[in-house]
């Protein structure tokens, strides 16, 4: 059995993310699971203080963007000092190694945002929330389709259950 973690980047500022990914990670679920779980406790003891730790999970967003209980800013242009950018990195860098660290395949989907409303009719009243919407469910069944790809060619014998981060669109 492999377990597919799947998550989304770019469903914010059309201007600063110009392309909507989707990222999962296959992990197996009998033989790394529990390892990498591990792992993950063991980051969170390294890098977050024990009064944040209990439930805590890493979001990419909230280390560089401020956010949640633990990398809160008073303003955009006013970073946490707690939090500088080098403590931050580290985390990322951690972070970003475990893919490799656990042998985990990944995989991708995307989507241009200002190009892939083009390749469709969509009535000129559409917001621009069901936009992004559709381009999420776009990158989305891209990410689905490598992660069935990789299935059939190297776990043909298996099955696999995707777990995919709630996302909330917002502007209408």
């Amino acid at each position: 059995m492999r377990l597919v973690y799947a998550d989304e980047a770019g469903i914010s500022n059309p201007k600063q993310e110009p392309f909507l990914i989707v990222a999962a990670t296959i992990v197996h679920a009998d033989q790394k699971l529990v390892a990498v779980e591990r792992h993950l406790d063991r980051l969170v003891e390294r890098h977050i203080p024990t009064e944040h730790q209990k439930d805590f999970v890493f979001h990419a967003t909230e280390i560089f963007n401020g956010g949640g209980k633990v990398f809160k800013r008073t303003a955009l242009d006013d970073p946490n000092p707690e939090w500088p950018l080098d403590r931050r990195l580290k985390i990322a860098a951690d972070l970003a190694a475990i893919p490799k660290r656990f042998q985990l395949p990944i995989a991708l989907g995307w989507v241009e945002r200002a190009t892939w409303p083009q390749t469709f009719e969509i009535p000129p009243d559409t917001k621009d929330s069901v936009k992004v919407a559709w381009c999420h469910v776009g990158a989305f069944m891209c990410c689905a389709m490598q992660v069935e790809r990789w299935m059939r060619r190297n776990a043909s014998h298996e099955v696999c259950l995707m777990v995919v981060e709630v996302t909330t669109m917002r502007g209408g």
